[in-house]
């Protein structure tokens, strides 16, 4: 499959780590936020954490069906409460889930150096995104953390702020490496935190390793 094409074809990125994932006539979105406008068009919504950016009540509202899935940590079942018709699945890290035309994995994101930003005890999340003939892993707020040895992706989403996630451009860059992608999306810049040099220098920093695509 030509990754790139993909991507192309049926992603979108809105900011932050909001992603918009078209899927055999379905749509996925993570984390929604900076929604420009009434799409109301989601099948399934993956929340990874309650940070403000991650979880925004009035961006979810512009993408919400009223048969919309949601998926997310344990730790936000509470705040689900404001959506109190829609389905709601709670996982932990680790924990897998069979959609008709997907495979869900949820997998660890948390802070090493930076603790109090994404503590590991909170069990936030990260996705991937399992299709018959590729796989997609939004990282979503992580540091560079030892359970990545344990993934392997075709696509990897990665955010070039480092304030609050990877400690450096290099360490981005490392993920994608260690999780063998072969494209690299760099995302969560611009707006608060990242740079467009630092996504120059991430795709320098992978030129041979793994494609860089900006979107």
């Amino acid at each position: 499959m030509d990754l790139k094409q993909f991507v192309k074809d049926n992603v979108r990125w809105f900011s932050q780590g909001c992603l918009r994932i078209a899927i055999d006539g379905n749509v996925i979105y993570t984390d929604p936020y900076d929604i420009d406008k009434e799409y109301n068009d989601a099948d399934l919504i993956l929340l990874t954490h309650s940070h403000d950016d991650h979880f925004s009540p009035e961006d979810i509202k512009k993408v919400i069906k009223d048969d919309t899935i949601f998926i997310l940590p344990f730790a936000m079942e509470d705040l689900l409460d404001i959506f109190p018709t829609n389905p709601i699945v709670c996982v932990y890290p680790d924990d897998a889930l069979n959609c008709e035309y997907c495979k869900i994995y949820a997998v660890p994101a948390y802070n090493i150096k930076k603790v109090q930003c994404h503590p590991a005890e909170k069990k936030w999340l990260g996705y991937i995104i399992e299709l018959d003939e590729l796989s997609m892993y939004y990282t979503s707020d992580t540091e560079l953390i030892p359970e990545m040895e344990d993934i392997e992706t075709d696509i990897i989403f990665l955010p070039m702020g480092q304030t609050y996630t990877f400690n450096s451009v290099a360490d981005a860059a490392r993920a994608a490496v260690i999780t063998q992608a072969e494209l690299a999306v760099p995302i969560h810049y611009g707006k608060f935190e990242g740079s467009e040099d630092d996504v120059r220098i991430f795709a320098e920093l992978l030129d041979g390793l793994c494609e860089v695509m900006v979107i």
